[in-house]
């Protein structure tokens, strides 16, 4: 099985996610990636039901507004879960993740989370 190996990074200062299709954005001089400006997320491999890719950090609902299925996708113990909010805290496998909709991420949605 292959997959692809992508990241974004979540700017602070500029409150923006950057994608780029390599990391030359995020080197420091030395060579290392700037972890102390940046935060990083991976692309999961999956799309969710409207071929929006999934990153590490999006946050995952159902689209019938009355389900309250919200999760936050999490990188925990060597694979991508999700993790419902604001209910019994259980991991959502890869084989359902194409019935749920990307509706943001953790940096420029946090108040979904509170919901």
């Amino acid at each position: 099985m292959n997959r692809e190996i992508k990241f974004r990074a979540w700017d602070p200062r500029a409150k923006a996610m950057e994608f780029t299709p390599n990391l030359e954005l995020w080197w420091n001089e030395d060579g290392s990636l700037d972890f102390d400006e940046f935060t990083f997320m991976q692309y999961t491999g999956l799309k969710d039901k409207s071929g929006v890719e999934i990153y590490e950090g999006d946050i995952l609902a159902l689209e019938d507004p009355e389900d309250n299925s919200i999760q936050q996708v999490v990188f925990h113990n060597g694979k991508f879960q999700g993790y419902f909010i604001g209910g019994d805290d259980w991991p959502v496998y890869v084989d359902i993740w194409e019935e749920f909709i990307v509706i943001g991420n953790i940096y420029e949605n946090p108040e979904l989370l509170n919901d």
